[in-house]
């Protein structure tokens, strides 16, 4: 089982009546290889399965945050949002931790990533079914 590196893709499989894929790249480690930087990429649909695509940066509106947030009493715009609007991509730093043969991050309440392993990964809409 290796750790993540630099330039892995992780991919997320969620959802309760469908199944939905998502991907991120790492793009850096915390000094103690603890965490992961990741960004959210884009992906592709071919022959009925989703595949990523690689330094295609996107933006994941569940982890952008709220528009402003109240500091000091007043309505100000949230940090995590504007940095997510300038740069045009959505970037979170995730502890991992093994979990049985492979490492598992905590994207948020809903979402766990794995390491990809490539052939593309099942999505509902990507299957052609209805979801999404």
């Amino acid at each position: 089982m290796r750790k993540p590196q630099v330039g892995d893709v992780l991919y997320t499989s969620w959802g309760y009546d469908q199944t939905n894929a998502e991907f991120f790249q790492v793009v850096g480690l915390t000094p103690s290889g603890k965490s992961v930087r990741l960004r959210r990429i884009g992906s592709e649909v071919k022959d009925g399965r989703l595949w990523p695509l690689p330094g295609e940066w996107m933006r994941d509106h569940l982890l952008d945050g709220n528009i402003e947030e109240f500091v000091n009493g007043e309505w100000v715009p949230s940090k995590r949002w504007q940095a997510a609007e300038e740069n045009g991509y959505t970037e979170v730093t995730r502890r991992w931790s093994p979990s049985g043969d492979r490492y598992t991050v905590k994207i948020n309440g809903v979402r766990y990533a794995w390491m990809y392993q490539g052939g593309g990964v099942y999505d509902t809409y990507a299957a052609g079914l209805p979801g999404h």
